[in-house]
């Protein structure tokens, strides 16, 4: 089955926070892959340094995907959106609360 892993952790810097994280994730979940949208749980409480988010979440995929990020549901069938293909990984900075949507690319 199709599968996209969200893992969420924190990074060690704002200013290089993108693929530098800190120890091991915090949360991780794994969704499946379809036609339709898989939402995952919110991101947890997370740490800032001078009110700068420092969370990050890491997408990882084994099927070409639609990605989005949000408060609320977020709609990957909708723009502004994200591509990520198969094999692909992507460190993204999210607020505390915020999910990850994903869905087959069509």
């Amino acid at each position: 089955m199709p599968t996209v892993y969200i893992e969420y952790g924190f990074a060690a810097s704002p200013a290089i926070s993108q693929g530098l994280h800190k120890a091991a994730p915090v949360a991780s979940e794994k969704l499946a892959v379809s036609g339709v949208a898989a939402v995952s749980a919110a991101a947890p409480g997370g740490m800032t340094v001078n009110g700068a988010d420092q969370n990050v979440a890491r997408v990882t995929t084994d099927v070409d995907i639609w990605l989005k990020a949000g408060s609320g549901t977020p709609d990957p069938s909708t723009a502004p959106r994200r591509v990520l293909l198969a094999g692909g990984s992507i460190d993204l900075l999210v607020s505390a609360g915020h999910k990850i949507a994903v869905k087959a690319l069509d």
